[in-house]
Order: structure tokens, then sequence, then C-alpha cells
């Protein structure tokens, strides 16, 4: 009877250390996923950094164009005014 006893606890203590080890098991492959999603984050992370910074320094370059390109049409159309106003001082001389 003792044996018996002996052996069914030494069984049950069995079982309970290999449910205690696949419990930990778990436990490290669900920690290996979490590091593995968190590394996959990062990577998609800097990614998307370094092709804001790309998309930022077009833009700064359009702006840049855009800027000079509305200061030459601004200057192009002082000139077209100078130019005009001899015409329209001659213009408002001729009306009495």
């Amino acid at each position: 009877m003792k044996q018996r006893i002996a052996f069914a606890l030494i069984l049950i203590v069995f079982a309970m250390s290999g449910a205690l080890h696949y419990r930990e098991y778990r436990k490290s492959q669900e920690i290996s996923d979490i590091l593995r999603i968190q590394a996959e984050i990062e990577f998609k992370r800097t990614s998307l950094m370094v092709v804001y910074q790309e998309v930022l320094q077009s833009v700064v370059k359009e702006l840049d164009a855009m800027k000079h390109g509305r200061i030459e049409m601004e200057s192009q159309e002082l000139s077209r005014l100078l130019d005009s106003l001899p015409d329209e001082i001659e213009l408002q001389e001729a009306q009495p």
C-alpha cells in the first residue's frame, strides 16, 4: 500500500513538474515572440523615419524652388509694372 501511495505521489510530482516546465517553456516562447515583434516594429519605425526625412528634404527643396520662382515672378511683375508706368503717365498727361 505504501509503495502504491509513493508511486502515485511520484507520478503526481512528475506530472506537476512537467506542467511547470511546459508553462515556463510557453512563457519563454511568448517573451521571444514579444521581442521579435518589438524588433520588427523598431525596424519599421526606423524605416519610416528615413522615408519621412527624405520627404521633408524634398518638400524643403520644392519650397525653396517655389520661393525663388515666386521671387523671380514678383520681380518680373515689378519690372512689367515699372515698364508700363511711363505709358500710364503719358496717358494721364494726354487726358485733360
